[in-house]
């Protein structure tokens, strides 16, 4: 009798909860705003992503990690696809990353440092859903990734040749500069 009712209580408390989520979401007073502070459900949902890639990510090691011309690669993929959202030593983001929410990570922090090679692989290669982070597999393959791979790794040691390399070639252009009120 009693599991019965333990049982009774759980479902019921389940489709409360879920009935709850629905008008939340129904209702529309969860701002999905990208401008502001991160609140409790962002949080929730970086917890949840970091959660996913570790879960989903391989454990594999890259096999271009000590191969220079790896990095040369990787910096031109990296320059055409990542600074404008990432930056780097020295070259900020584009304008329009800078309205970005969740923000972009900056790629020399210690919890992209930590991840492993299979987990910067695998975000790279599928891409994190709902945060501007694109899937990189269906425009490139797993040799051109894993040598991005390598230059991330490798972005805290830039030599001032390659930060000019990384710079846009039309730097200084402020042609498409708007102010704070959007004008």
């Amino acid at each position: 009798m009693k599991a019965k009712v333990f049982i009774a209580g759980m479902g019921t408390s389940l489709f409360l909860a879920g009935l709850a989520g629905l008008v939340v979401a129904w209702s529309g007073i969860v701002s999905v705003s990208a401008i502001g502070e991160s609140g409790t459900l962002d949080r929730l949902l970086g917890y949840a992503s970091s959660q996913s890639i570790h879960r989903h990510a391989g454990t594999q090691t890259n096999p271009f990690a000590t191969d220079p011309e790896a990095v040369r690669t990787g910096l031109h993929h990296y320059k055409e696809n990542c600074i404008a959202c990432h930056a780097a030593s020295g070259i900020d983001k584009a304008e329009f990353a800078q309205g970005l929410n969740p923000p972009p990570p900056k790629l020399t922090a210690p919890s992209i440092r930590d991840a492993t090679d299979g987990e910067l692989f695998w975000v790279i290669a599928n891409g994190i859903r709902s945060t501007g982070m694109p899937a990189f597999a269906p425009t490139h393959s797993e040799e051109e990734i894993w040598k991005i791979v390598t230059f991330v790794r490798h972005l805290r040691e830039l030599s001032a040749d390659e930060i000019e390399q990384l710079k846009p070639a039309n730097e200084g252009d402020e042609s498409h500069h708007h102010d704070q009120s959007g004008h």
